[in-house]
C-alpha cells in the first residue's frame, strides 16, 4: 500500500516525466509548418494577459487555455502538488497550475502575470 507521502513523490515524479516527454515531442516537431496563426505566440499571451487582472493561478490557467483553444492553439496544463491534507475524512489535493501554449514556432509558459517565451532554433 502506498502511503500519503509516497504519493505526493509519485505525483512530482509523474509530472517532471510528463514535462520532460512534453518538450522532448516538442524538439521533435517538424519547424517548417504554417503557424495557426498570424500573430506570434508571444503577441498573443502578452495581448491576453492585459485581459485579466485578478483570480488564483486556476482562474489564469482557466481563461488563458480557453483563449487559446479559441484560437486553436495546442495547450498543456501543468498542476504541480505541493501538499495535501484531510477535511473530515477527505483527501484534498493543493497545489500550482500553469499553461504552456506551443504551435510550430516555439513555447511560452504562461503562469498568472508571468510569461515566458522562447522560439525553437
Amino acid at each position: 500500500m502506498i502511503n500519503n507521502k509516497n504519493k505526493k513523490v509519485l505525483l512530482i515524479l509523474v509530472g517532471m516525466f510528463l514535462i520532460s516527454s512534453f518538450f522532448t515531442i516538442l524538439l521533435l516537431m517538424n519547424n517548417n509548418t504554417t503557424p495557426k496563426s498570424s500573430l506570434e505566440l508571444q503577441d498573443i499571451s502578452n495581448n491576453l494577459k492585459n485581459q485579466i487582472s485578478e483570480g488564483d493561478c486556476e482562474t489564469y490557467t482557466n481563461f488563458y487555455q480557453e483563449e487559446f483553444e479559441k484560437l486553436e492553439i495546442e495547450t498543456l496544463r501543468i498542476l504541480l502538488p505541493v501538499t495535501n491534507s484531510k477535511v473530515n475524512g477527505t483527501i484534498i489535493l493543493e497545489g500550482h497550475t500553469f499553461l504552456i501554449a506551443y504551435d510550430e514556432n516555439g513555447y511560452c509558459k504562461l503562469d498568472q502575470e508571468e510569461i515566458n517565451c522562447f522560439k525553437y532554433n
